[in-house]
């Protein structure tokens, strides 16, 4: 199953590439992806979006992991961590569609993030 949610930068270069048809969040509630905030560098404001956010269910993987990449940025590595490893424990992984067209699975976006995250936390 193939779901579209286009969101912001867990793969390179995502942040860079246009949103598909001018939507940034296909088949999502306008602005519960957080998808402007994250294009624009406010992870700040794309936490307190997705978190208001009432209209997606708060474990929808492309929630969690743009919620994750906003914690990440802004260096709250336990928040993020915590996100990317709840996207790796779901039974069932989730087509989701970058921003720059790609389609990825949930599962390895979430384990790159992680990788992401344990790295800056190894730098330390």
């Amino acid at each position: 199953m193939l779901k579209k949610a286009v969101f912001g930068a867990l793969a390179a270069l995502t942040i860079a590439c246009p949103a598909v048809a001018g939507d940034a969040e296909i088949n999502y509630p306008k602005g519960s992806l957080g998808y402007t905030q994250l294009t624009t560098g406010d992870n700040e404001g794309a936490i307190r979006a997705i978190k208001s956010d009432t209209n997606v269910r708060h474990d929808d993987p492309a929630q969690m992991l743009n919620l994750g990449l906003a914690y990440e940025r802004t260096g709250d590595y336990a928040n993020a961590r915590h996100l990317y490893g709840t996207v790796l424990t779901q039974t069932r992984s989730t087509k989701l569609v970058l921003s720059n067209g790609a389609v990825v699975d949930s599962h390895d976006l979430a384990e790159n993030g992680l990788n992401r995250v344990n790295a800056q936390m190894a730098m330390r």
